[in-house]
């Protein structure tokens, strides 16, 4: 039995919005001074980020896409969605092993660290975006 590509993408946005839950309360650890918690917490985000894109978001995109008409909006949200995310998980891996003492921060911490979540929270909601356009059928193909 093949699950429908529809019922891939909303278990992807599910999946995503309770990844962006697992990343804000990380924040929430973070300030609240609780340091080990949050170093555990944005790791795990970061992991299962990785694996529902490559066995959810990869399979049910690549199947829809085969079927669109090109659209230069479309094509545009797309990429910037995936290039911003690539970045996001590029930036979490880098900062993961500069606290793990495997490479040696050249942009101060905490800067990168908040920039990786405002670029998280952008790729969340232009992904949200797509989702809504493209399985609500309110995208302009």
């Amino acid at each position: 039995m093949e699950i429908d590509i529809r019922t891939f993408a909303l278990l992807h946005l599910i999946v995503q919005f309770l990844i962006i839950l697992t990343v804000i309360m990380g924040v929430y650890l973070f300030k609240k001074g609780k340091i080990r918690n949050h170093c555990k917490i944005m790791p795990a985000a970061l992991v299962v980020q990785i694996l529902t894109i490559i066995f959810i978001m990869t399979p049910s995109m690549s199947r829809y896409v085969e079927g669109i008409i090109p659209n230069l909006l479309f094509n545009i949200e797309m990429w910037l969605h995936h290039i911003v995310g690539l970045v996001v998980i590029l930036l979490g891996g880098y900062i993961y092993l500069g606290f793990r003492k495997k490479i040696k921060f050249v942009v101060n911490r905490t800067k990168l660290m908040k920039s990786t979540f405002w670029m998280w929270i952008l790729t969340f909601l232009i992904g949200l975006h797509l989702y809504l356009m493209l399985w609500l059928g309110t995208w302009p193909l």
